[in-house]
């Protein structure tokens, strides 16, 4: 006498669980395996995306990073010039990825999707090196 075990049916599709736990947490994991991959070039090449692993990095758990010099940490920790520190917080900003809840306060965001060309749009329009100095 042979028994077959019945093998048990694979289970029914389930759309993908929203993701949970700490703002900085969910913020890192959305960044690594959504936004970065989807990331035009342009912006994955340059500092952008060194500054929003930084700002994941700087956060509290709520996704809080406030103090007088938080602009200027997440500018060193992206190796970002103190001039182009603002130009690349307001581009974060514009993607909505940042959100500037008070002067020198700043909040993660998780927006689905970012708007990369908004960000783009804020990086690309930077003055030039002859303008710096009028």
């Amino acid at each position: 006498m042979t028994v077959t075990a019945a093998l048990p049916a694979p289970p029914p599709h389930r759309p993908p669980r929203a993701p949970a736990g700490f703002v900085t947490a969910v913020f890192a994991r959305r960044l690594e395996d959504e936004w970065a991959p989807a990331m035009p070039a342009a912006l994955r090449r340059g500092r952008f995306l060194a500054l929003l692993y930084a700002a994941a990095a700087h956060a509290d758990a709520y996704g809080v990073l406030s103090g007088p010099d938080a602009a200027r940490a997440l500018a060193r920790s992206a190796c970002l010039p103190a001039e182009d520190a603002d130009r690349y917080l307001a581009a974060l900003v514009a993607a909505r990825l940042l959100r500037h809840a008070a002067p020198g306060r700043y909040v993660l965001a998780s927006p689905t999707p970012p708007d990369w060309t908004a960000a783009l749009a804020v990086l690309t329009d930077a003055p030039t090196e002859a303008t710096y100095g009028q």
